[in-house]
């Protein structure tokens, strides 16, 4: 059964029982990177991840770093959650599901009431990058792609 990545309200990778997962799993930096790329259903571009998350960091060391949390993350959850490879970081929805596309799903089959019972939060609400930056563009493209499902709820 899949894990659960709760992006509305406090960003959490949960097991099959419901209960958080440890580790890298519940580091801020590991599950931003998994959002990001689970909410971007074509991948989301590892050069455009680098520099939205280690901006003004050479690649050679922003690379290893990612390269870093990737291991991590597949280390403390048991499961290639990420798939790599190509010029894109792909979330595996087969080994995550995303309460983001549950809530989307929700709203086009008309399930508004459990669509709402998703709902804790907006949209990665914990995360506040400085205005102009790449990861504040990148988080806003992200918001817009599900602004209009939220306002069906609102």
């Amino acid at each position: 059964m899949p894990l659960l990545l709760r992006t509305f309200g406090t960003l959490e990778l949960l097991d099959e029982s419901g209960t958080p997962l440890l580790g890298a799993a519940a580091q801020r930096l590991p599950l931003l990177i998994l959002a990001l790329a689970a909410l971007h259903p074509e991948g989301m571009p590892r050069e455009r991840l680098l520099k939205a998350l280690w901006p003004g960091v050479a690649k050679v060391r922003a690379r290893a770093v990612l390269k870093q949390h990737l291991y991590a993350l597949r280390r403390d959850t048991g499961r290639p959650l990420l798939v790599g490879g190509t010029p894109r970081l792909k979330a595996d929805l087969g080994e995550v599901r995303v309460d983001a596309w549950e809530f989307t799903g929700h709203i086009r089959h008309g399930r508004i009431g459990e669509a709402i019972d998703l709902l804790r939060g907006d949209l990665l609400e914990a995360l506040s990058p400085e205005d102009g930056s790449e990861l504040a563009h990148l988080l806003g493209e992200v918001r817009e792609r599900f602004a209009s499902d939220m306002a069906m709820v609102q």
